[in-house]
């Protein structure tokens, strides 16, 4: 707080993270800029010629990114729609994976889900590109929440819809019903809802994708989030 209250200017990651600096920092000077420095221009998308649908998630395996939610609501879904023929990827570890595995093994799951636990940048750029769609719910739980989520825009830069959470700074990135979704799981049904929705819609999620991407260009390629970032020192300076 007191280091705040020093600065001249302060830079946000996402209007999210701005609107909660400014309770406490009304008077300040606040940039927003994504922290996306490190990310190259955009990628040629390997469409998915298979029949099978992809859902894709890379992050750390934990309470709040909505993962647990997503397997019920999957469940469900192949449940009362039988003909529906998905596959969802996950990569990444963290507290909750032994959860979504119990759960993914007692109901009978294991063929449409794969963990991969860790992966290189050669098999996340794999991936990325052989995916149908983005899938990170995240919520606000307690403290902890998504201030904006730099893996929405890595799935951007390949062109790549997203259905991201409601909470906190993902719709900077994920315009909703643009280039994804942006879902409070807490309601019920709706992340079921759309999850449907896009299984039943492949052709619109390529659209969809295009948006992401052009997005990912115009706001959150590493060239673009420098520029802002020499603009705003220049001012300071």
């Amino acid at each position: 707080m007191n280091a705040l209250k020093r600065a001249s200017s302060i830079i946000a990651n996402s209007n999210y993270t701005k609107a909660l600096i400014k309770n406490f920092v009304s008077n300040k000077s606040i940039h927003v800029i994504p922290p996306t420095y490190m990310l190259p221009e955009n990628v040629s998308k390997k469409r998915n010629q298979k029949k099978i649908f992809n859902f894709l998630s890379v992050a750390r395996i934990e309470q709040r990114k909505g993962f647990l939610e997503s397997l019920m609501a999957l469940h469900e879904i192949k449940s009362e729609n039988s003909e529906l023929n998905f596959h969802w990827h996950i990569a990444g570890d963290g507290p909750q994976i032994n959860l979504l595995k119990k759960f993914v093994k007692d109901n009978h799951m294991t063929p449409f889900i794969t963990f991969y636990g860790y992966v290189d940048n050669k098999m996340k750029d794999n991936l990325f590109s052989q995916s149908d769609l983005f899938l990170m719910p995240s919520y606000h739980i307690e403290r902890s929440v998504e201030g904006f989520g730099i893996v929405y825009a890595e799935a951007a830069r390949y062109g790549l819809a997203s259905l991201a959470g409601a909470d906190g700074g993902a719709s900077d990135v994920v315009k909703d019903k643009i280039s994804g979704w942006c879902v409070d799981v807490k309601k019920q049904g709706e992340l079921k809802k759309i999850l449907l929705f896009a299984l039943k819609n492949k052709a619109l999620l390529l659209k969809m994708g295009n948006e992401a991407q052009k997005i990912y260009s115009n706001n959150f390629a590493g060239k673009v989030a420098l520029e802002k970032l020499s603009k705003v020192l220049k001012k300071i300076n």
